[in-house]
């Protein structure tokens, strides 16, 4: 969305009629960029819900619904969603957020899934609903908008941070940030919650510039300014780490990653110094309460 529309504009895309989307819920910033960039304003733009485990979609607008930006609207034929609290108390009410489930199974749902249970993963949070893992919300038109993952909401500080959106504004607002992962950190001794931002350079930026001081400081400037003004002070991380190059190995990662959630705060600043020594090219480390670049 922040490069130009040459992957647009190159194209005549006068005979298209309809976008369909899929997979991951887009933001309202995103369903109008395809809209107006894509769409010209002229195509039926439809954003579904669904999961590999349901066999295809479950939410989606109807022929002849009023579209809105960033929600996939009604259930599907034989469908039936239901928003539940944390204790699994159903919510009645529209205008109301909280976790998306499904109050009986439907055709296309998978029965098994290979290397565990089915039921177990699904059906146990919540008994008699099956339980998507998705915060939805629920408008007063009775549509329904995927608000994000369970496990992508974090608690820092007192206050529930949804992570997507706090990832999203970091990418949106650095030409030099290809993506970004915020990671909420556990220190369970004083029942408190920290962070940690993972970003990854965009390979388009020259390794000259990547040499300087000046520009990992000007990531951390744009990284902090992007979560002061999308969550506030409070959810400002630890420290950043930089991916400097895409070759870094993903394993090594999703298991550094893992290290950080669940280690102690006191341990965390060391483990990262380790790293650095360990993991080619990533990553560089920014300590965000004094700017410092390690």
């Amino acid at each position: 969305m922040k490069d130009n529309l040459n992957c647009v504009n190159d194209y005549n895309v006068s005979s298209l009629k309809t976008i369909a989307l899929g997979g991951e819920p887009i933001s309202t910033a995103t369903w109008m960029w395809y809209y107006t960039a894509v769409g010209r304003r002229n195509c039926l733009l439809i954003d579904t819900y669904g999961q590999t485990e349901l066999g295809g979609f479950a939410l989606s607008p109807w022929p002849g619904s009023k579209l809105k930006p960033g929600v996939c609207a009604k259930p599907f034929l034989g469908v039936e969603p239901i928003i539940v609290n944390e204790k699994g108390e159903i919510l009645q009410e529209s205008g109301v957020q909280g976790l998306l489930c499904f109050r009986h199974p439907f055709p296309a749902m998978g029965r098994e899934i290979i290397g565990g249970s089915f039921k177990n993963k699904y059906f146990s949070s919540f008994p008699g609903k099956y339980f998507t893992g998705d915060w939805a919300y629920r408008d007063m038109d009775g549509d329904y908008q995927i608000v994000g993952r369970k496990d992508d909401i974090v608690r820092i500080k007192g206050v529930w941070i949804q992570i997507p959106e706090i990832e999203s504004s970091i990418v949106g607002k650095s030409n030099n940030i290809e993506n970004a992962s915020y990671i909420g950190l556990s220190s369970e001794p004083s029942a408190t919650t920290d962070a940690c931002v993972v970003v990854e350079v965009r390979k388009s930026v020259p390794e000259s510039q990547q040499k300087s001081k000046k520009f990992y400081r000007d990531i951390l400037e744009s990284v902090k300014s992007s979560i002061i003004n999308n969550a506030g002070e409070h959810a400002l991380p630890r420290f950043v780490l930089v991916r400097k190059r895409h070759s870094v190995l993903q394993y090594t990662y999703h298991v550094l990653m893992e290290m950080l959630r669940r280690c102690h705060l006191l341990q965390q600043y060391l483990i990262a110094q380790r790293v650095k020594m360990i993991v080619s090219h990533c990553p560089v480390i920014l300590k965000a309460n004094n700017n410092e670049v390690l």
